[in-house]
């Protein structure tokens, strides 16, 4: 057997290299803000009752009113009729130039806040991460949009 032979043989049977778990920089709840079981895709509305601290029938009622559709993706104008404009807006810069969800937490952002990742909302509240399960969240997702709620 030749060395190129073995050299080829090491590099195709080596294991794959799995990407690093990145740890949670903050502390995660579980939380589904009272939604309604029927309700899908409501990601928006959810994280809108956390942040501003409403029921999620109140929150629903507000983004039903600005046009949302019940069990349909909440469209970024339908989010901003109801929050106003974004606090800080990533959508149109290049994908090098939007933060990652962790980077943007390292920051340092208190108070509550609605965050939109690539295709997901939900809410972070004086750095913990309000969401419906821990297989939501992504740190390396990254962030299009975020409004701080008061």
């Amino acid at each position: 057997m030749s060395l190129a032979f073995n050299l080829l043989n090491a590099f195709y049977n080596a294991p794959a290299r799995k990407a690093p778990k990145c740890p949670p920089p903050t502390a995660f709840s579980v939380n589904d803000a009272g939604r309604d079981r029927t309700e899908h895709n409501d990601c928006s509305v959810r994280a809108w009752a956390l942040a501003k601290g409403i029921s999620y029938a109140e929150a629903h009622a507000a983004f039903e009113a600005a046009g949302r559709r019940r069990r349909a993706r909440t469209s970024w104008l339908v989010s901003r009729a109801v929050m106003g404009e974004p606090t800080e807006n990533y959508w149109g810069k290049p994908l090098r130039h939007r933060p990652t969800y962790a980077a943007w937490m390292r920051e340092g952002r208190p108070g509550r806040w609605v965050v939109i990742v690539n295709g997901h909302a939900f809410a972070v509240i004086n750095g913990v991460h309000l969401d419906m399960g821990p297989s939501l969240y992504k740190p390396r997702a990254r962030v299009l949009l975020a409004w701080r709620v008061s």
